[in-house]
């Protein structure tokens, strides 16, 4: 009976840890943990003569999984974005996703932190929008309240029975 909980809470254990494994956060814990535990090893056997020694985490490695939707979304801006010099407007991108059949729930607020979590992709400018990071010829746009020097906006592709893919109006 006894050995019949254990195994319950063994099995609930490896459970949430498989679960947490993912989170960059619970990585960063284990990785202060093993720091922890390997100062107070070496400090026991006298290896350290002065100071406290250097450790260096690897919170760059992990990486964070997107929702269904987010990925989604990502992928369509990024699709939208390109050939773009100058910054879309993130209603103009929502608009687009939106209309592209993906729902974030948070709105605009959650695509923007979408977009500015990925700044190997895509390069903010405010007000103004957002452009492919490696899209700008080295001028800064203006970044105005009312979006000047923001790209057009976009349509969508859903007539004709197309694969519901971003594509960009140029006027």
């Amino acid at each position: 009976m006894a050995q019949d909980a254990l195994a319950a809470l063994n099995v609930a254990i490896d459970e949430l840890e498989s679960e947490l494994r993912e989170n960059p956060r619970f990585a960063l814990l284990s990785q202060l943990r093993a720091a922890r535990e390997a100062y107070l090893a070496a400090s026991e056997g006298g290896l350290f003569t002065s100071g406290v020694p250097h450790v260096t985490l690897k919170q760059g490695e992990v990486k964070r999984n997107l929702s269904p939707g987010r990925a989604k979304a990502y992928e369509l801006c990024k699709k939208a974005l390109q050939g773009h010099t100058t910054p879309v407007r993130t209603r103009d991108l929502y608009d687009m996703i939106e209309e592209n059949g993906v729902s974030l729930p948070g709105g605009m607020n959650n695509l923007s932190s979408l977009l500015s979590r990925h700044p190997e992709t895509f390069k903010g400018y405010g007000r103004a929008g957002w452009t492919l990071k490696d899209a700008g010829n080295g001028a800064e746009p203006d970044s105005g309240a009312n979006g000047e020097g923001s790209a057009p906006l976009f349509s969508s592709s859903q007539e004709g029975g197309e694969d519901n893919e971003a594509t960009t109006t140029q006027h």
